[in-house]
């Protein structure tokens, strides 16, 4: 539910917060990065390299980056949503290399 007053970037991000975290990534800050006891994690407000300036999300599955996501607007729910699907397909994935007794890493 999104709080009175924000701007539609704000209400953006609040919504991919909530629908990361249902779709069962781990959202943080960048100060509380868990690579270790997460699969996709993603962090908040990252600092990229000089002249690129600060993504909204930087997304971590298996602790390597894969991906960055921008707050825009509704449409950020889509993301989500392909997202979570990513997410799962990319757990199966390592599920069955573990079945198969091959290290992920």
């Amino acid at each position: 539910m999104s709080t009175p007053n924000l701007t539609p970037e704000q209400q953006a991000r609040e919504l991919i917060d909530e629908r990361l975290r249902a779709a069962g990534w781990h959202v943080c800050d960048r100060n509380q990065i868990d690579l270790v006891n997460h699969t996709g994690v993603a962090v908040r407000e990252v600092p990229m390299a000089d002249g690129h300036g600060i993504v909204d999300y930087l997304l971590f599955v298996d602790r390597k980056p894969v991906g960055v996501l921008e707050a825009k607007d509704v449409i950020a729910s889509q993301i989500v949503d392909e997202l979570q699907a990513a997410l799962a397909e990319i757990q199966a994935i390592s599920d069955d290399l573990v079945e198969l007794g091959v290290d992920p890493e």
